[in-house]
């Protein structure tokens, strides 16, 4: 079981460091941005009004997420719902 973490973390080492590799050599800026929470300048009731199923963007292991439109200011974000284990 080691083992195999330590493969899994090596593939993801190595593949996230050819991405950036890749986006320097071209001088391209990432396609995204990590934003800290409470630097957001939107409501709570801004973003759930998006989590709905026309939005879902994608399904994981800890949740789905989806896409999130805000108009004051204007943004797109992607957003994650946690799951409850045993519970959506």
């Amino acid at each position: 079981m080691v083992f195999t973490g330590r493969q899994m973390y090596r593939k993801w080492y190595l593949c996230s460091n050819s991405f950036t590799d890749w986006f320097k050599k071209n001088n391209i800026e990432w396609p995204w941005r990590l934003v800290a929470f409470q630097r957001l300048n939107f409501t709570t009731s801004d973003i759930l009004s998006c989590i709905k199923e026309s939005n879902i963007i994608g399904i994981g292991g800890a949740g789905i997420v989806y896409k999130a439109e805000t108009q004051k200011p204007h943004a797109l974000v992607a957003v994650k719902k946690l799951e409850i284990r045993g519970r959506r």
